[in-house]
């Protein structure tokens, strides 16, 4: 009979004499029970209503007595979610049934395995009158035991092979991991010796065995056949002592080791290829580096964050920069930001370093690894290209110097093709001008002839007496405004002589500006350069411009004045086109030690600043197509020069332009 059912049986007396107690030795007795139980004592009535429970509950549960009368629920709320349909049916469950293992919430939130016990009760008379249920800690027996069952799956599931024998050898205990090894049970082997204690195996550890006797742990290996198989063991032996020291058994951990050797083996192969192999690679690198630092072009490794990681001792001889310091800084640190960003973008291009005067013409491609980030390695090139510009920067000039000087050749031709047209021109015009100049002169005698005989008539015919006749003649002489006619033809004559003389100097003017060819070099006077060039251009100023003459002293001026009156010429005429409607032009002249100085002063539109710093570009022109050729100015600039002289313009956009002239007093050419 259990001990549950012995319970049972005793509770009608035990209920008898409870019936039998009053309240207060009833209260008494539960008290002493309960205040040295280690359980807590539920009691139910046959309507389930909860009773009483031992005030230890408070220990327990961490719920007071009068918690659990009060709140009868309490005591299923307490029990975990995933125990109480096994509590329940405990509860309903007939005496003698066994215990079960629950897990309740205490009111600290902790978690508590219990033992819990559920047993009826019956009157006198046999009959059910409720129950009594107990509820004992067994959490740290619990905890013992998963601990116990841990430690044995992990023996069990160990890789290593784990034996415990006695003092002699026999084997008590061997995990799955050693019976794998054997290739036998436990049963075939549990009481026999392990081959080591046989004497023919003694010898083969004798380290082993002084260990054994002084309780020290030893490590060693061993070379064993188990099953006609060579296998190497690695053994750790350890003797298990008592409280007085003495060995009572001894601890086996016996790892298999033969694929470890048999790796560690064909690692050392695979070292030793691989030590050859990096011997190799490490020669290769340094033939690869001398080759790489040999190379005249900047050569430099780049991660995706834009850092060197290697580069070319190349880098010393353009920017004088040290590779150690570079490795591992930005490479804008070395290069320009607006050059380095398009190293990611594309693929070469070229741009001008001024902090080293140097071009550089680049590439960069993917290089066939990525960095350990995992990023791609940029290799880029830079190619010195400096001699290369400078080349093509004189071939551009020569090209330049000789299209300016093409086409001031034809500007040459051009005016001399003008000149001699015009020294044509002049002569044709020259002869009937001199032949019209000398009958207006011849002319002007015979009128006053004329006059004078019609005067000495009257003078005659006033003497004669004869009033009758002088009258008439005066009249006829009035009638037929005689004397209006003469004077009027005398006037006529005067202002044609004028204009037979303007075109005698417009004629000797341009004979002036059509000797072309003279390249010759005479003392000149500049204040005549500028009357015969005011009188060439006067038809392009006189109707929008008023000239202001600031003439000073002027000694004559070594020069080729052909060449001057061009150069004068086309001031005027830049002059005269500037001023949209009315305006002044001044020309000024004066002299210092060095210089003969002229000044041919606009208040037309002026120019920007833009204009004003190209104005004597060859070409460069703001006059509409077809209206200039933009080499004006240029050959100006260049006949200024070839007399050691010097222009300059100084102008404000809608205020005018002023063009200085600067001639040597004192030249030798």
């Amino acid at each position: 009979m259990t001990n549950s059912s012995k319970d049972a049986q005793s509770l009608p007396l035990v209920l008898d004499e409870l019936e039998k107690m009053s309240e207060q030795q009833r209260d008494l007795l539960f008290r002493s029970v309960n205040r040295f139980g280690r359980e807590v004592v539920c009691w139910f009535d046959s309507d389930e209503n909860l009773r009483y429970i031992s005030p230890n509950c408070l220990k327990l549960f961490g719920w007071k007595m009068e918690q659990f009368l009060d709140q009868p629920q309490l005591l299923e709320q307490m029990i975990h979610s995933d125990d109480r349909l096994l509590w329940e049916h405990h509860q309903t469950h007939p005496a003698g049934h066994q215990d079960v293992e629950i897990r309740i919430l205490t009111s600290g939130g902790t978690l508590e395995w219990m033992e819990y016990r559920c047993l009826p009760l019956v009157d006198k008379h046999g009959k059910r009158c409720g129950r009594i249920a107990t509820f004992m800690n067994i959490s740290r027996r619990h905890e013992a035991q998963f601990r116990t069952q841990a430690l044995a799956l992990a023996l069990e599931q160990s890789p290593t092979g784990i034996v415990v024998t006695d003092n002699d050898g026999n084997v008590l205990y061997a995990n799955e991991a050693f019976h794998g090894l054997q290739c036998r049970t436990l049963g075939a082997i549990q009481g026999r010796k392990l081959d080591l204690f046989s004497r023919e195996h003694r010898g083969q550890l004798p380290d082993l065995w002084p260990c054994l006797v002084t309780g020290e742990t030893w490590k060693g290996e061993k070379v064993c056949f188990f099953e006609e198989q060579k296998r190497v063991v690695e053994l750790v032996v350890t003797p298990v002592l008592d409280q007085q020291n003495e060995v009572t058994h001894i601890l086996f951990l016996i790892q298999d080791v033969t694929r470890q050797r048999q790796d560690q083996q064909l690692l050392h192969q695979q070292h030793k290829q691989l030590r050859q192999l990096f011997d190799d690679v490490e020669k290769i690198s340094r033939e690869w580096a001398l080759s790489f630092d040999c190379i005249d072009d900047i050569m430099f490794l780049m991660d995706g964050a834009g850092h060197i990681q290697r580069i070319n001792l190349a880098v010393e001889k353009h920017y004088g920069r040290s590779i150690k310091k570079l490795t591992g800084t930005s490479v804008n640190d070395l290069l320009p930001q607006d050059v380095t960003r398009q190293f990611f973008d594309h693929g070469q291009g070229e741009f001008y370093d001024d902090r080293i005067k140097k071009w550089f013409s680049w590439r960069a491609f993917d290089f066939l690894e990525k960095d350990e980030k995992n990023q791609d390695i940029r290799v880029v090139t830079l190619h010195d290209v400096t001699a290369l510009h400078q080349l093509t920067e004189q071939l551009e000039k020569s090209y330049e110097s000789q299209k300016v000087a093409q086409s001031q050749l034809v500007q040459q031709e051009k005016m001399a093709s003008i000149g001699q047209l015009a020294a044509g021109v002049a002569h044709e015009i020259n002869n009937p001008v001199g032949f019209i100049h000398s009958n207006l002169n011849t002319l002007g005698k015979y009128l006053q002839r004329i006059t004078a005989y019609m005067d000495s008539l009257e003078q005659i015919i006033h003497q004669s007496g004869h009033d009758d006749l002088l009258q008439q003649a005066k009249e006829c002489r009035k009638g037929s405004k005689v004397d209006y006619l003469l004077e009027d033809t005398a006037d006529l004559i005067k202002e044609s002589i004028e204009g037979t003389d303007r075109v005698s100097v417009i004629v000797q003017n341009l004979k002036s500006f059509s000797r072309v060819d003279d390249a010759g070099l005479h003392w000149t006077d500049l204040h005549d350069c500028l009357e015969a060039s005011l009188s060439i251009a006067w038809n392009e100023i006189k109707y929008n411009c008023r000239i202001e003459k600031e003439y000073g002293v002027l000694p004559q001026v070594l020069c080729n004045p052909q060449q001057l009156n061009q150069v004068l010429l086309n001031l005027l005429v830049n002059a005269a086109q500037a001023i949209e409607q009315q305006g002044v032009i001044i020309l000024k002249t004066w002299a210092d030690e060095q210089w003969a100085h002229i000044t041919v002063k606009d208040n037309g539109c002026g120019m920007s600043d833009d204009v004003k710093s190209r104005i004597f570009d060859p070409f460069f022109t703001t006059k509409k197509v077809g209206e200039g050729t933009g080499l004006g100015l240029s050959i100006c600039y260049d006949i200024i020069g070839k007399h050691h002289g010097l222009i300059s313009v100084d102008s404000t956009l809608g205020a005018g332009t002023e063009f200085h002239l600067k001639l040597p007093l004192n030249s030798s050419e």
